[in-house]
């Protein structure tokens, strides 16, 4: 049960590097609220050191997040690495529906 309970952030796992160089700064201090296709709900918290909490249910993990060649990118203990397009900065209130590099869907919203 724990594994399905992990699957809603982990779906957003990848590459991540401790330098953020300047590409997704503007995620820094910010929370992104992704819904899977299953109706769950993750709350992800981007810190400047590269570092990124995901919360759901009463559950909270902590991975690594990075934006390179126009990906979000994360890494989570245990999970392949997954990457999700990212061309621009998300404006407050706008939802994206997202596909990543392991075919898996979620919609994203900056609130």
């Amino acid at each position: 049960m724990r594994h399905a309970l992990l699957a809603a952030p982990l779906l957003l796992a990848g590459c991540a590097t401790l330098g953020l160089g300047g590409a997704g700064n503007e995620l820094v201090g910010e929370t992104l609220r992704m819904q899977t296709s299953r109706g769950q709900t993750t709350h992800l918290l981007f810190q400047g050191d590269g570092t990124v909490r995901a919360a759901f249910g009463e559950s909270v993990v902590t991975g690594r997040w990075d934006v390179q060649n126009r990906n979000l990118c994360f890494y989570w203990t245990g999970a392949p690495r997954e990457c999700w397009p990212y061309a621009a900065p998300f404006r407050p209130g706008e939802t994206r529906t997202l596909t990543s590099d392991r075919g898996n869907v979620v919609r994203v919203t900056r609130p």
